[in-house]
């Protein structure tokens, strides 16, 4: 008796030092520190919001249609009774393989699979941040303590991108997961396999294309190596089984006609268009919206960007882009930091920079929040602020039209502008990194 008495004290014992050890490590950040307990705040009531708003009214009125799942289930539903009729929904804009991938939806009925697909994202998304997180340390030789490690991922979670796509069933999730295999494969040098496995998140939304040059890591100078070569047949091999074989071995479930259909019609409609609504949040978005009245914000349809905003956008996006994959060619960046500032910049820049597609730049977010304690002081508080940036919700409509009246238009359109603001600040000390102390170890 008296030995396991003394057993559980010494467990008791062990876990007040636990905690009080991670209590000064954070003490030590106080920049992550005041985040990550806000987040804390927040994360307990995301899903009693939830449950109490979108998933109630789904199981009130199961007729109406349920955000972007409905897209996903009843896309499905029209496939498996004629393929053809996959594009009879003008505002269905995925590629032909992506119905594949919503072919689960159709096993429930569209309530239930709205509400399990709330779990399923946020588990999801869980991992893709922990994985970021190891590929960073891989990379960079660091090594987060349990307490910093857990903070980071709470502020990751009760983010707004994250709380969006659990709101709307986004398949964002896979689309990140399909870029940090990419990143995964590239960094244990096989280029082919990450190719392949960017096709996947390629063939659900095309903007992980953007990482592909990456995979070609460090390139010489001079005469080209057998290493350059090798990376260069893998790269290319895999993209050809990817972006060419796979459609081929589709084809019997897959008609060539919805290839056809997307490429001549689909994609040329909806790569030019934008929601000057509250829920897009990109460049085009933002420029665009300033030519419109101030009210546009509390409705949401797509029209044409402007040639402005599309000038700006592209610009900013060639730049880091280009940025990025220079610096992983010429050594001066690993490709996983390169990678993240990628991923980060894309929703920023696209016309349809939707705030759930924001949640692409977390991984950056929280590498930035990692990394700050070796940056100046200041840094370290913009930092925070880029993660206050990513955790401000966005208002519902009746709240945002009451806030249209009371605050000067100035405030509404830098509040709708500040995830991809934040982006670009994060993009900027991804790839600037001389203000970093040597060591990024942490024990």
């Amino acid at each position: 008796m008296r030995s396991s008495e003394a057993s559980g004290g010494d467990d008791a014992a062990t876990r007040a030092r636990g905690v009080k050890g991670a209590l000064q490590e954070l003490r030590r950040q106080p920049h992550l520190a005041a985040v990550a307990a806000l987040s804390a705040l927040w994360l307990p009531v995301m899903p009693v919001y939830l449950a109490a708003t979108f998933y109630r009214f789904a199981l009130a009125e199961p007729w109406h249609f349920l955000v972007d799942y409905s897209w996903f289930h009843e896309a499905a539903l029209r496939f498996f009774s004629d393929p053809l009729t996959l594009y009879a929904d003008a505002e269905y804009f995925y590629p032909p393989p992506a119905v594949l991938a919503f072919w689960p939806t159709t096993w429930v009925s569209g309530v239930a699979g709205y509400i399990a697909s709330g779990p399923l994202i946020f588990g999801g998304l869980a991992a893709a941040f922990a994985w970021a997180l190891r590929l960073w340390e891989r990379e960079t030789g660091s090594r987060l303590d349990r307490a910093t490690r857990i903070a980071l991922l709470i502020t990751g979670l009760a983010s707004a991108p994250v709380f969006q796509n659990l709101k709307y069933a986004q398949v964002n999730v896979l689309v990140l997961l399909s870029a940090l295999a990419f990143l995964h494969l590239c960094q244990r040098q096989r280029p082919g396999w990450g190719a392949l496995a960017l096709a996947g998140g390629f063939w659900l939304k095309v903007l992980p294309l953007a990482l592909l040059p990456l995979g070609l890591g460090r390139l010489r100078a001079r005469s080209p190596e057998a290493s350059d070569w090798r990376r260069w047949r893998g790269l290319v091999g895999g993209a050809a089984a990817g972006w060419l074989a796979l459609p081929l071995a589709l084809l019997p479930w897959v008609p060539w006609a919805l290839y056809r259909e997307y490429a001549l019609e689909r994609f040329p409609a909806f790569s030019g268009l934008t929601d000057p609504g509250a829920l897009s949040t990109s460049i085009q978005a933002t420029v665009t919206r300033l030519d419109l009245p101030i009210e546009i914000v509390t409705a949401s349809g797509m029209m044409p960007a402007s040639p402005e905003a599309t000038l700006v956008a592209g610009a900013v996006g060639a730049l880091v882009v280009g940025a990025a994959i220079l610096s992983v060619w010429s050594g001066g960046a690993g490709i996983v930091r390169a990678g993240l500032v990628v991923l980060a910049v894309l929703p920023a820049v696209v016309p349809l920079g939707w705030e759930h597609t924001f949640v692409l730049a977390v991984p950056l977010l929280l590498v930035a929040l990692a990394e700050a304690r070796q940056r100046p002081p200041l840094a370290r508080w913009v930092v925070a602020l880029c993660a206050l940036a990513f955790f401000a919700q966005r208002p519902p409509p009746p709240m945002m039209a009451s806030l249209i009246e009371t605050l000067p238009r100035a405030c509404i359109d830098l509040y709708l502008a500040r995830l991809w603001m934040a982006v670009l600040v994060l993009v900027g000390l991804g790839l600037w990194r001389r203000t970093l102390r040597p060591s990024l170890a942490t024990s």
